[in-house]
């Protein structure tokens, strides 16, 4: 029987960790030392935009796998890139479903990156998907401070995204989640 992490509070990184983990004490515990990151929330918004970057990149990973190409793995900058990768990766899940057999697996993956996402394009400076001009008159939309849930929340669905990826036995949760944490 796997120990599952509870892990309610704390930061981006703990929670990615946590949810990567939750069913690999093993994976847990080498990867211990990657949890202690910044406290500060500006700081945990730019490794949102590193763990979210390596999950696209998972995502892509799992869809080649099915059948479905053409996946954008740029990297995510701001909350901008995020609003409009999720809507890629709604049209990617999309495209998925269409194909013939069954896919669930590889869908629950992408569903978890697309959530991160949208969480992401909460993060600010300014949130995603806001227009910042309407009709003729130029406004500037207002900047917003990243809020600890919003980056609890990607740190939780990227980690769900990770472990999905190694029962897919596409990747490994400790290489993987090492690889995105050092970058």
């Amino acid at each position: 029987m796997a120990v599952e992490p509870i892990f309610y509070g704390g930061t981006l990184r703990g929670r990615f960790i946590a949810a990567a983990t939750r069913r690999d004490e093993t994976a847990a515990q080498r990867l211990s030392l990657l949890v202690d990151g910044e406290e500060d929330l500006a700081a945990q918004r730019e490794d949102a935009w590193v763990i979210l970057s390596a999950g696209i990149q998972w995502a892509a990973r799992a869809l080649a796998s099915s059948g479905v190409t053409g996946t954008d793995e740029t990297p995510i900058q701001d909350s901008e890139d995020a609003f409009g990768r999720a809507q890629h990766l709604e049209r990617q899940l999309f495209t998925l479903s269409q194909l013939p057999g069954f896919h669930d697996r590889e869908a629950l993956l992408v569903d978890s990156i697309k959530r991160a996402c949208y969480a992401a394009a909460e993060l600010g400076p300014i949130q995603g998907g806001r227009l910042a001009t309407f009709g003729r008159t130029p406004s500037v939309v207002a900047q917003v401070d990243p809020g600890l849930a919003d980056l609890q929340e990607v740190g939780g669905d990227v980690g769900d995204a990770l472990q999905r990826l190694d029962e897919l036995g596409l990747g490994d949760i400790v290489t993987e989640a090492s690889k995105a944490l050092t970058a």
